[in-house]
């Protein structure tokens, strides 16, 4: 009997961790298969934006955190 398994994912070292450890578990049940599902957030900000980066104190929290994790979900669902 096919089974199905559904793993959210979000491109976190502990999301990595656990897909590494449930593919550890059923590596040899052939039967068993992982739906990945990619839960990446793309909400606002709450600071609000500088608006000249090089003469600011507050730190840069721009896209390229959740960039980052997009690439690394969409590296590993590939």
């Amino acid at each position: 009997m096919k089974k199905e398994i559904l793993v959210a994912i979000d491109g976190s070292v502990y999301s990595n961790q656990a897909l590494s450890y449930i593919s550890a578990l059923f590596k040899d049940q052939e039967d068993v298969h992982f739906h990945l599902c990619t839960m990446v957030t793309a909400g606002t900000s709450v600071m609000p934006s500088v608006v000249d980066s090089k003469n600011s104190l507050m730190p840069d929290l721009g896209g390229a955190a959740q960039e980052k994790k997009r690439n690394i979900c969409q590296t590993i669902s590939t």
